[in-house]
């Protein structure tokens, strides 16, 4: 098993709390914010994963790369490869 620490600057962004019942919450992230995490653990991963998740991500209803692109530059590593993947599948 692994465990990996987020930046708590960005924990929130794309996240939300949902009330299942009286004192039970669901934590439900976006689409786009979990794109942007499989990009950024990419080096543990693989890219195969990350490249698959954003062809399918792109066919579904309503998906823009500017959803991506407006989504924090964080983790700082991510940033590049997510922008290069954009590139070579537009």
């Amino acid at each position: 098993m692994r465990a990996h620490r987020f930046n708590e600057s960005t924990y929130d962004v794309g996240r939300e709390e949902i009330e299942l019942e009286p004192g039970l919450m669901l934590d439900c992230y976006r689409a786009e914010r979990t794109f942007v995490r499989v990009f950024s653990l990419m080096h543990q991963e693989g890219s195969n994963l990350a490249y698959e998740a954003l062809r399918t991500w792109l066919r579904a209803p309503r998906s823009t790369p500017a959803a991506l692109l407006r989504l924090p530059r964080r983790p700082p590593h991510a940033k590049k490869p997510r922008r290069h993947a954009l590139e070579v599948l537009l």
